[in-house]
């Protein structure tokens, strides 16, 4: 008897791929029938290219900013300050 429930059990894990289970109107397929995954993104040649051009015209806007602030240097006597005054406030 157990023995039989045992074989029973085991059978049911092994479902076969093409079989369609049904109960009460309920249609279930197993996961061979499932849909497909999603298709992948094709990079081809002219993408590659775009994505390069983009790149260079984002560093190349960059490089405009960046000049076009111009950073007004300092004297290092400034930046740093009196050393005698250092000294003196230790």
């Amino acid at each position: 008897m157990i023995i039989a429930i045992i074989s029973l059990f085991v059978q049911s894990l092994f479902i076969q791929p093409r079989t369609i289970n049904h109960f009460a109107g309920l249609h279930t397929s197993s996961i061979t029938m499932a849909e497909p995954l999603k298709k992948k993104k094709r990079v081809g040649l002219a993408d590659s290219q775009i994505q390069v051009t983009r790149k260079v015209r984002r560093i190349e806007k960059e490089i405009r900013r960046l000049n076009r602030l111009d950073r007004i240097l300092r004297p290092i006597e400034e930046i740093e300050g009196d050393r005698q005054l250092k000294k003196e406030i230790k």
